[in-house]
């Protein structure tokens, strides 16, 4: 019987090293050379022009969204009314830009604790669950809220799926807080919209195309708003921002943009060392071990947003973020120089 065990991260069969090879940013950035120098400007034009489209194609239409936004109102309300104080929040990619189609909504439904305590269990079948409650409710009141193909999904985070009859939105409906529903899709099928975001605006904020609105104050004290036992201040007034922060005076194209992204986490950010923090220019070290990466909560600090992901979704990840590097380095897709990123 062979007793060999594998690594976590790379899952090859283990190996001395400590840690993998693979974790490391040295190791990384030896792939540097693999990859295409971009063939001309035309083509980044072409490849920039191909990515505006993108999003042209994938921006909800007006009516829609306010089509949405109605039913969204109208769900709020019911809940009000049979569990006042009770929240409902929209999350995720229909809200962020990461969307890929108009007809998917992630809602989050949360109580007082009152209502934890009270109504819910009380006057809704004592002992069957939050889930089930909300769930029996919804179905007993399908025709009012004009919902249909109410589902109950048993995950690690219980989800009602149901579809509104007006336009065939697809509903997610989940009893958490929000951050904890992103945290665990994080963990279960990789990097949340969320925290996509996040890296996105920490590259752009360290090569100057974005300001850190948590800095962008005037005067010698910072403004607090406390929540989460921390200050999650940032600026609102664009006329302060614009006095203080300046974009570089440039004419990168968007892929140039999109491409440096990719070597910025690749090659260049040392991962190891610095943590992904929004919330200030100064890069932020680590003050314990990180093995993969880490991206700081900007409203709640003492979160690591990437804590819970598994070590082979880390791995696919990155070699998910090398292969699009290689394939939007050449106008031929594939070069035929590539290596894997194994190799």
């Amino acid at each position: 019987m062979n007793s060999s065990k594998t690594c976590e991260f790379c899952e090859e069969p283990e190996h001395i090293e400590r840690p993998c090879p693979l974790q490391l940013v040295k190791n990384w950035r030896k792939l540097q050379v693999t990859v295409p120098k971009l063939p001309n400007y035309l083509y980044l034009i072409e490849l920039s022009n191909a990515f505006e489209r993108l999003v042209e194609s994938n921006t909800p239409d007006p009516q829609l969204s306010e089509r949405h936004q109605s039913f969204i109102n109208r769900l709020e309300e019911f809940f009000q009314t049979q569990f006042p104080g009770s929240k409902l929040e929209t999350y995720g990619s229909c809200i962020n830009g990461f969307s890929t189609g108009a007809n998917c909504l992630d809602l989050s439904l949360t109580f007082s604790t009152e209502i934890k305590e009270t109504s819910l269990d009380a006057s809704h079948e004592r002992g069957t669950g939050m889930i089930e409650s909300v769930s029996k409710l919804l179905t007993n009141n399908e025709t009012v809220l004009e919902i249909q193909d109410i589902k109950l999904i048993y995950e690690k985070i219980p989800v009602i799926i149901f579809v509104s009859n007006k336009d065939g939105l697809y509903v997610n409906l989940s009893l958490s807080d929000p951050l904890n529903c992103l945290n665990l899709h994080s963990r279960e099928r990789g990097f949340s919209s969320f925290t996509s975001s996040l890296m996105l605006i920490y590259y752009l904020q360290q090569k100057g195309y974005l300001p850190c609105l948590q800095e962008a104050y005037e005067g010698d004290t910072k403004p607090e708003i406390i929540g989460n036992n921390c200050n999650v201040w940032f600026q609102t007034d664009r006329d302060v921002v614009a006095k203080i922060w300046r974009p570089p005076n440039d004419n990168i194209t968007l892929a140039e943009l999109w491409i440096n992204f990719l070597k910025f986490y690749l090659f260049e950010f040392d991962r190891n060392k610095y943590h992904v923090n929004i919330s200030s220019l100064k890069p932020t070290e680590h003050t314990e071990p990180i093995k993969y990466l880490s991206i700081i909560d900007p409203f709640l600090k003492s979160r690591n947003l990437t804590a819970t992901i598994k070590p082979k979704v880390f791995k696919m990840l990155f070699k998910l973020l090398y292969d699009t590097l290689i394939y939007h380095s050449t106008d031929r897709g594939m070069s035929p120089n590539y290596v894997t990123w194994t190799e």
